[in-house]
């Protein structure tokens, strides 16, 4: 498995607070790269992250593709969360804690 461009997130949220995360697009040497900012209250993005909201076209994601797409991938994806669970792959994730909901 190519272990490059694998990014991970984990967090511990509580309910009824709305958290947000920044997904960073870079030049790679052959592809795009990319990368996740959790906006908390020491991140440059906090008090601008209600702004680039308004900016924003939500969707919503249709369950029955939604499904058709996680049955086809679900194996890579595994492959991923366990990449990322190694020693290795740890410095991929990025935290997000609940002192960073609104």
């Amino acid at each position: 498995m190519n272990t490059l461009n694998k990014s991970g997130i984990e967090a511990d949220l509580e309910a009824g607070k709305s958290y947000y995360i920044i997904t960073q697009v870079k030049m790679g040497g052959w592809r795009a790269r990319m990368a996740f900012i959790p906006v908390t209250q020491d991140s440059e993005f906090w008090n601008v992250v209600e702004t680039y909201k308004q900016s924003l076209n939500f969707i919503e994601a249709k369950e029955d593709m939604l499904a058709t797409w996680e049955a086809k991938e679900k194996a890579e994806i595994q492959q991923i969360i366990n990449y990322l669970n190694t020693t290795e792959g740890k410095q991929y994730v990025v935290k997000l804690g609940r002192d960073a909901g609104r």
